[in-house]
């Protein structure tokens, strides 16, 4: 309902003399930057039908791209929740029965029982702090990515991360930008104001900042690949097609070319990411499990005694 108003509002706009690129600008909220850039070069082209036909492959290829982010994380996640939900449970109704009964025989119990008991009367005298306590850590994390220090933080620590998740995000956010400049260079939009689209649409600060330096570096003359040589994000790959294309006057190609293979290597880690995080996760919940049923049956070894 709420795209229906918008499109009738650029209607009426557009019946009213605003080109469809300046209606579009009007509402950010479904069309963003790149929408109308795009939009506006095919308007200018006289080629309107091809240039559409070439953001929707691009926003297909967008949510491709989401999608497969997003099946790579579920699995991981939901193993996760289900491991911390049977821990809370254990230390809510498991251990105080257990903890009764020791108290019952008397004794010294080990330090990792007692850490367990604890942990257990921490959680049922105090649940009304602790939970909203994590819950207000994660809004707060939430809060702190929309601004724009953390957004910078967090988009540098994507890279860095471990398990080839740091590797994927890079993968994933040179796919984006190749296919983002290829798309907006073959529809005819002026490669300053590509660069400076491709930026702000990247997904990720680094790639952000860099575009920044490159459209002054192509501004004064400058290739693009030279000033992308520069940044480590770019593999000397990227940078060497990127060269190439500009030689030969196929500089479109070459950047979908290599938003292709990047595609390609993000549904290749994906499936080796899965493969590696199964076992992982496994033994992650076995473990939590494990180290819960051992502080409980500690004592027993010694039971005999505290009986006698």
């Amino acid at each position: 309902p709420r795209l229906k108003k918008i499109i009738g509002q650029v209607r009426q706009d557009v019946e009213a003399g605003m080109s469809l690129s300046d209606a579009m600008e009007r509402y950010p909220v479904a069309f963003d930057r790149l929408y109308v850039a795009m939009v506006r070069a095919g308007e200018v082209g006289g080629v309107l039908d091809q240039t559409l036909n070439r953001l929707a492959a691009q926003l297909e290829k967008d949510d491709s791209l989401k999608r497969t982010i997003k099946s790579m994380m579920a699995y991981p996640v939901l193993i996760a929740a289900f491991a911390i939900m049977v821990m809370i449970g254990m230390l809510l109704f498991i251990i105080p029965i257990f903890a009764d009964m020791y108290a019952d025989l008397g004794g010294e119990l080990p330090g990792l029982t007692r850490m367990m008991m604890g942990l257990s009367n921490a959680i049922k005298g105090y649940w009304y702090i602790i939970f909203p306590g994590i819950g207000l850590i994660v809004w707060g994390f939430a809060r702190l990515k929309k601004t724009e220090q953390g957004r910078q933080h967090w988009d540098r620590l994507k890279l860095k991360l471990p398990m080839k998740l740091g590797s994927v995000s890079q993968k994933l956010a040179l796919a984006r930008f190749s296919r983002t400049l290829a798309t907006l260079v073959s529809s005819g939009v002026p490669i300053l104001q590509s660069i400076e689209i491709t930026g702000k649409t990247s997904g990720n600060w680094v790639l952000e900042e860099s575009m920044v330096d490159v459209k002054e570096s192509v501004r004064s003359g400058e290739s693009i690949a030279k000033p992308l040589s520069r940044v480590p994000v770019f593999p000397p790959m990227v940078t060497h097609m990127i060269s190439i294309g500009e030689e030969t006057g196929a500089l479109d190609s070459m950047l979908n070319k290599i938003a292709d293979f990047y595609e390609d290597e993000v549904d290749a880690a994906v499936k080796s990411l899965t493969s590696i995080i199964e076992p992982i996760m496994m033994l992650f919940v076995g473990g939590l499990v494990g180290i819960i049923v051992i502080s409980m049956y500690l004592p027993m070894f010694n039971m005999m005694n505290l009986v006698q």
